[in-house]
């Protein structure tokens, strides 16, 4: 779930009919060790990653992780979709 949190996120935000999460970068670091914190923020409330993160897409990632864990999201919005394979024989 980690590297889909972000999409994840966002097909909830369209499938909600709210604007799409927006991410803010914090860095912290020398520049040539840059370390990046995300925020989020979707329908109106924000939400950050846990701790500082070697590159902007692991912030932004995590960020999303913990906006899906607390944000009241149904079941059916992420279920994945289920495969009926019907086999049969055919007579010769």
């Amino acid at each position: 779930m980690d590297r889909l949190s972000k999409n994840q996120l966002q097909n909830y935000a369209r499938k909600k009919n709210l604007d799409p999460p927006v991410f803010t970068i914090k860095t912290e670091g020398k520049p040539h060790e840059i370390h990046y914190k995300a925020t989020v923020v979707i329908d109106g409330k924000s939400f950050e990653s846990p701790t500082f993160f070697n590159t902007i897409k692991e912030a932004e990632q995590a960020a999303a992780k913990i906006a899906l864990r607390e944000l009241p999201i149904s079941a059916d919005l992420f279920q994945k979709a289920s495969v009926l394979v019907i086999s049969y024989v055919i007579p010769n």
